[in-house]
């Protein structure tokens, strides 16, 4: 069984006139054929690159839309579809809730009444419109850190309707950052009767015990709150700050360690964490720590002074210390690179030929 071959245009529709035999293209007839086959040919590609050009088009339109819709912020309602929200956030403020700020944006224009004198308000559009009013200026007094004006926005809000909840917890969050830290825990504590038990409010109300100086309870808050929440990581820092004050090195260290687990991008915390295990003569972690912080920071001459004193204190480690503490003396002037290598914590290099040599160099150096 034989095969048709399939057709191109290199190729003649004429058969050959015998065995062996094909016309030539320079004939009249064969040559139409040549050429009309050719023009059919580029009507195809014409085709599909029209094809591939619409597709083009179109998936970049997609993208583009795509795209604007993801960076383009929420979508404010106009003042004429504000009054049909008033159903939505009476239903969100009847259950105790804050109304999402999009739906009441346009409301901010709405004038202050009188505050009721029997607390809570009656559930009418008003009265709502008078709750979002409040609100919202608190928002925005808390945000320009006008913390007074702010507090007092949230306490006409409650004296409209004094169930609604979350505004006890921007109270908190405003008394922490005044330092008011009796009032704020005030406040924490009836967002913790209002709400389900959350490691976040926990989390502030040990903050708050920390600024009183109640270090015991603040530490039953901070440890319930990893109870509940093991990766959060702010308790973990919270802690090891705590034990810090309390000089339990120990146990700042291993919470601190936790923390830069969760957030490794810290470097600060990192930092700490290092001079930490510096102090508790625990070398290999410090060198572990500063090691990080070195190939972070290759400029800064106290971590590699640093990581050079935790490698001196390891077997085997003492020539990658001595080359450790050439880098550090590189980037400092002679006085200071001398004060660093007369102190105490080079003693386990003082021996060594190569540090005799860079104290003989510094001290030349230094007189010069």
């Amino acid at each position: 069984m034989s095969t048709t071959p399939s057709h191109n245009i290199y190729e003649t529709r004429r058969k050959p006139t015998s065995a062996g035999e094909f016309v030539s293209p320079g004939k009249t007839e064969a040559m139409d054929i040549f050429i009309r086959d050719m023009m059919l040919q580029h009507r195809r590609q014409t085709i599909v690159l029209y094809c591939v050009a619409t597709l083009a088009v179109l998936l970049l339109v997609g993208m583009i839309s795509f795209w604007l819709s993801k960076t383009r912020g929420p979508q404010l309602l106009p003042q004429s579809a504000a009054a049909t929200n008033v159903a939505e956030m009476s239903y969100a403020l009847r259950r105790g809730e804050t109304p999402p700020l999009y739906l009441i944006d346009p409301l901010k224009q709405i004038k202050p009444q009188a505050l009721p004198t029997n607390a809570p308000a009656e559930w009418t559009a008003e009265w709502i419109k008078q709750t979002v009013y409040h609100l919202l200026q608190g928002e925005k007094a808390a945000s320009e850190e006008r913390f007074e004006t702010a507090l007092a926005e949230y306490q006409k809000a409650l004296q409209i309707h004094p169930n609604l909840k979350g505004v006890h917890k921007l109270i908190g969050l405003i008394y922490l950052q005044q330092k008011k830290y009796q009032d704020a825990v005030k406040e924490f504590e009836l967002v913790s009767q209002e709400e389900p038990t959350s490691f976040g409010v926990i989390n502030n109300i040990s903050i708050a015990y920390l600024g009183l100086g109640n270090m015991e309870k603040a530490e039953g808050y901070l440890l319930e709150t990893i109870k509940l929440e093991p990766n959060y990581a702010i308790a973990y820092y919270n802690l090891a700050m705590l034990y810090q004050k309390q000089n339990d090195l120990p146990r700042a260290a291993d919470y601190l360690n936790h923390y830069t687990q969760l957030k490794p991008a810290d470097l600060p915390a990192l930092e700490i964490e290092a001079l930490l295990y510096l102090q508790l003569q625990k070398w290999d972690q410090a060198m572990t720590a500063l090691a990080i912080l070195s190939q972070a920071m290759p400029q800064n001459s106290v971590i590699l002074f640093r990581l050079a004193q935790a490698q001196s204190h390891l077997e085997g480690r003492q020539e990658t210390a001595l080359d450790t503490l050439e880098r550090a003396i590189n980037l400092v002037d002679s006085r200071k690179a001398l004060g660093w290598l007369n102190r105490n914590d080079f003693d386990a290099l003082r021996q060594q030929p190569r540090f005799k040599k860079l104290l003989d160099e510094l001290g030349v150096k230094g007189k010069s």
